[in-house]
């Protein structure tokens, strides 16, 4: 899942860039309008996909000395996000498989790549632009130690191993305009996330399945690199939830051995590619 995600995107990626063809920037939003009225802005005609990109927006008169252009409109984007994170986990549960059981502790941290894309809306407003999106991303695996029997200091540890960890989260975001190029953002979002998890300390195995609840906060920094292109520089702290498997003796996967779980969180360091208007490459 994780490779297919990221081919996927950055062939969307490609495929839009080539779309875009070599058309400069400019400021005051000339570059992309076939026409310009009597204003000194720019309009374009309108078509099956002009609401998409904002095209809707342009208008052939001006409108108490306002020309109106396509940044003023709702338009779609996508995006790639590629990243690395340092992924903690902090153990927990009872071990059972000896007399008295103990409660498994310690924490543990691995440095992960994950990548992703979005795909969403943005609303442009006086001062900014508030954006809506559903966002998948993908982490490798994780792997790391933490305690296991103890008297009174520990003699085993869990190898503890995360793999095929995902989230899917529903976004919102302010985007604060601070010139025609800068912006800085904040936001989070909601949704689910899951992994497999498993653990040996070479007495005690488990493993298993999760799926939870899980939830991201974040804020960054954006450059608009060209008209259709918005490079965003950001910090997400991702909450993925608790993972619970249940032990038991290696080689006797009967046998009731207590519990290991862990608590998953995440510090994200992330570069997106913003591909705005993708209306454009839907209908041209």
């Amino acid at each position: 899942m994780f490779r297919l995600l990221s081919y996927a995107w950055i062939a969307i990626g490609l495929l839009f860039l080539g779309a875009c063809g070599s058309t400069a920037f400019a400021d005051d939003d000339t570059s992309c309008c076939s026409s310009r009225n009597s204003c000194g802005s720019c309009c374009t005609s309108e078509g099956l996909f002009d609401f998409l990109d904002g095209d809707s927006c342009c208008g052939s008169s001006c409108g108490g000395g306002t020309c109106f252009t396509r940044d003023c409109c709702p338009s779609l984007y996508g995006s790639i996000i590629l990243g690395g994170s340092i992924m903690d986990g902090r153990s927990g549960g009872v071990n059972t498989l000896v007399i008295p059981s103990f409660f498994n502790t310690g924490n543990g941290s691995d440095v992960l790549f994950n990548a992703g894309g979005t795909i969403g809306i943005a609303i442009p407003k006086s001062s900014g632009t508030f954006r809506f999106e559903a966002e998948g991303q993908a982490r490798n695996i994780f792997n790391s130690v933490t305690n296991s029997y103890r008297p009174p200091a520990p003699t085993y540890f869990y190898q503890v191993t995360l793999e095929d960890s995902w989230t899917l989260m529903g976004n919102a975001w302010y985007d604060y305009s601070l010139n025609n190029r800068w912006s800085v953002y904040g936001g989070g979002g909601l949704g689910m996330a899951g992994f497999n998890l498993s653990v040996n300390d070479t007495v005690a195995e488990g493993r298993g399945a999760s799926t939870n609840f899980a939830f991201q906060l974040g804020a960054g920094l954006s450059y608009r690199l060209r008209e259709k292109l918005t490079v965003d520089f950001g910090y997400r702290y991702v909450d993925m939830g608790l993972g619970n498997i249940r032990l038991n003796p290696i080689g006797s996967p009967g046998f009731d051995g207590g519990n290991y779980s862990l608590d998953v969180t995440s510090h994200e360091f992330v570069v997106a590619f913003r591909f705005n208007r993708l209306g454009d490459l839907l209908g041209r």
